[in-house]
């Protein structure tokens, strides 16, 4: 990828996967391609993939924390950059988690931060 304004999210998640040892799906850089990432799960928990609708395509990126209306997200191509970004949660339309090997760690739960903190964090409706 050469271009910050193609969309590039899947790319960002799917580098993230391989260096963690994951198998990424079949065309990884298409967000909507994630939807067949190891198990569903109906609520995301911290490090799954979310999958959103955005106009004219699809977003993905990893689930952090969340508040009461938003999914905090990190991301690429999120403003043209990785960060972590909120997304409103009624753009969801899946998530998944990864293929534990062993057991799900402890610590892979749902995390949630107050509207103060959700306020300092970067809100996006621009991914390409």
């Amino acid at each position: 990828m050469t271009d910050d304004d193609i969309p590039w999210c899947g790319v960002f998640v799917g580098i993230a996967a391989m260096r963690a040892g994951w198998d990424v799906p079949y065309a990884c850089y298409r967000a909507k391609n994630w939807l067949n990432f190891g198990n569903p799960i109906d609520l995301p928990e911290l490090g799954c993939v979310v999958v959103f609708e955005r106009p004219r395509g699809h977003h993905v990126g990893l689930y952090i924390a969340e508040s009461t209306t938003h999914y905090a997200i990190l991301g690429g191509n999120q403003g043209n950059s990785v960060n972590i970004s909120l997304i409103d949660k009624s753009r969801a339309i899946g998530a998944r988690e990864c293929p534990w090997r062993v057991a799900k760690p402890g610590n892979v739960r749902r995390i949630y931060i107050n509207k103060h903190l959700a306020s300092t964090v970067h809100r996006t409706d621009n991914e390409a």
